[in-house]
């Protein structure tokens, strides 16, 4: 657990949010997600996996096909 809040650090650091961190984290662990996908892996409400997506997608951070 610790070194996945250490992981989680460094995007905050950059100006993540928390559930931003946390996608961006499962996200580097694999190609591509669906959203219900990533959803499920980070443990956030449907409806802020959305706000959070396109925030990153907005920023560059992540891209959608």
């Amino acid at each position: 657990k610790t070194e996945y809040r250490k992981q989680l650090q460094k995007p905050i650091d950059l100006g993540l949010t928390e559930r931003g961190a946390k996608v961006y984290v499962s996200l580097l662990s694999r190609k591509g997600f669906t959203t219900l996908e990533l959803q499920n892996s980070v443990d956030i409400p449907r409806t802020k996996i959305y706000e959070v997506l396109q925030r990153m997608i907005e920023r560059g951070i992540c891209s959608e096909r």
